[in-house]
């Protein structure tokens, strides 16, 4: 099966006939003819349906002109990729506390190894950095979670530790409270459907007990910072806390019969082929979360 064949079947089903399709790409009408006979025997099924002097696709070849399209588009990015060596275009999609504890020193980096290239970087909620993979409008996500459609493709799995945290004078560091301790001090909570947050809802909703909450807050700095005044108590991965309980102004503890699994991946749409810089970011990534 050769891309030029493809080419050719694209052609045809966009004009409607086999000689519009001849003039063209120059070709003559019988050269178009012989490549769409050749292409049905490499496919082993009829794509034309040939009444009087019309021409019509079948649903073979239907299917067949998609097929074609995204083989003849991944052709094309491939020959971009390569002639522009290490450089092009690598746009990345990555939950906002990932994108702030790891990307600056990626990037960096990156910056170092790929001079060529160009990287971009939204920052989103998952299920709209979804939509963006789904849409080819980002290569690549970095979004926490176990589950993902049939049509992404893990490149990289992180499994990050997660962390009650208090002010030094409220909790002392590595005790494991009850619930019920827990719930005596107030809560100081991320956004609703954060995931991290998510993880302590439903231990505690499945201990039958609903937290009061004493602040949502949007932003994992305003969450430190409140903790960090002894406002209240916190539940953060490790990577953005690991400063702040090194100097001393919070500590980390359990909590009895918890023991919260956060993990992230890197992924791509399942259909995407990865340029060299695109692989190199999921690699930097790894260095990222090794020495955090």
């Amino acid at each position: 099966m050769e891309l030029r064949h493809l080419a050719t079947l694209v052609k045809i089903a966009e004009l409607g006939s086999f000689s519009a399709a001849a003039r063209e790409l120059g070709y003559t009408q019988s050269t178009v003819t012989m490549q769409m006979q050749a292409l049905e025997r490499d496919l082993d099924a009829p794509l034309f349906d040939h009444i009087g002097r019309s021409v019509h696709l079948t649903e073979n070849g239907r299917v067949a002109v998609l097929a074609a399209r995204k083989m003849l588009e991944e052709a094309r990015r491939l020959r971009l990729t390569l002639a522009e060596g290490d450089g092009g275009l690598v746009r990345i999609g990555v939950y906002e506390s990932l994108c702030g504890a790891f990307l600056p020193d990626m990037i960096i980096r990156f910056r170092k190894e790929f001079p060529e290239a160009e990287l971009r970087v939204v920052t989103a909620p998952r299920r709209e950095l979804l939509e963006l993979l789904a849409q080819d409008r980002i290569d690549l996500i970095w979004v926490y979670g176990d589950d993902f459609p049939e049509t992404v493709r893990p490149l990289a799995e992180f499994l990050h530790p997660v962390s009650l945290i208090a002010a030094p004078s409220k909790v002392a560091a590595g005790r494991d409270l009850s619930p019920e301790t827990l719930l005596a001090g107030p809560l100081i909570y991320t956004e609703p459907g954060c995931p991290y947050r998510r993880l302590l809802e439903g231990f505690l909703n499945s201990q039958g007990h609903q937290p009061e909450v004493f602040l949502e807050a949007g932003s994992t700095s305003v969450v430190l910072e409140f903790v960090q005044a002894g406002l209240g108590i916190g539940f953060l991965p490790d990577f953005l806390t690991g400063e702040a309980v090194a100097v001393g102004r919070l500590t980390r503890f359990g909590l009895k019969g918890f023991t919260p699994r956060l993990v992230s991946r890197i992924c791509c749409h399942r259909d995407k082929w990865l340029s060299p810089a695109m692989e190199a970011v999921a690699e930097l990534a790894c260095r990222a979360v090794a020495q955090a």
